[in-house]
């Protein structure tokens, strides 16, 4: 039975896609796909943002496929109004989400994003969504971000503990989401390594947690308000 789809801002046949599949694969209900067509490689926002019409072609064809909620696999959340506009099962935003829930677990967010041309998207984000006054700052790892999202180099993903451990110290941060779908093999170990620098925070990992709360909805039986995305 289709329930969850994620659509990601890859093409189907990319490694990303086939990264994500097997990272996820062992979440139920949830099946990882791309789209048809599109830029590639996807490296830049820009390049995410010319795959929008990509993602919502995916998305619009998922309900009639019979899936029951999408999620937009990227953390900006590109297209998300215009998606939630076009079909009538719930869409999820993975930057939306985690922030969202971010705020019920502490006062003050810190973010960490994988480079450094997403930090001021993710800022103009965080004020869309009337978060300002709760995120105390928004990190970037520079190009060892997704060096160590996918290859998990030892190195790599102590830079990324060691940034998320001197953004806390910094900022009085209580929460650290982290700002990419592709860092959630990294989780553990970061929060091992603040663990064992004396810093105990929740670490939120935009992908697993908007899958969750696609569940939660549809166990629930919520969706977004028709009256706020009716066209």
């Amino acid at each position: 039975m289709k329930e969850i789809i994620l659509v990601a801002p890859f093409l189907e046949n990319s490694l990303p896609i086939q990264w994500g599949q097997e990272v996820y694969r062992n979440v139920a209900g949830v099946d990882f796909v791309g789209i048809d067509k599109g830029k590639d490689p996807v490296v830049t926002f820009s390049d995410v943002e010319l795959n929008i019409p990509g993602i919502l072609n995916r998305i619009v064809l998922a309900q009639k496929e019979g899936y029951r909620a999408a999620i937009i696999g990227c953390f900006g959340d590109p297209g998300l109004i215009a998606a939630r506009q076009l079909v009538s099962m719930p869409v999820i935003g993975p930057g939306e989400t985690a922030l969202a829930i971010a705020s019920t677990l502490g006062d003050r967010i810190l973010l960490i994003e994988p480079q450094k041309d997403l930090v001021y998207v993710t800022e103009r984000m965080v004020y869309a969504y009337g978060l300002k006054d709760k995120v105390v700052g928004v990190r970037s790892l520079d190009e060892k971000g997704a060096q160590a999202a996918i290859t998990r180099c030892a190195a790599d993903v102590r830079h990324a503990a060691e940034t998320c451990l001197q953004g806390v110290k910094e900022t009085g941060a209580q929460v650290i989401i982290l700002g990419c779908i592709g860092f959630c093999l990294m989780v553990d170990e970061i929060g091992r390594f603040l663990k064992d620098n004396g810093v105990s925070c929740p670490i939120i990992e935009p992908g697993i947690t908007s899958m969750e709360y696609a569940k939660m909805l549809l166990g629930l039986g919520l969706n977004q308000s028709r009256e706020m995305f009716k066209m």
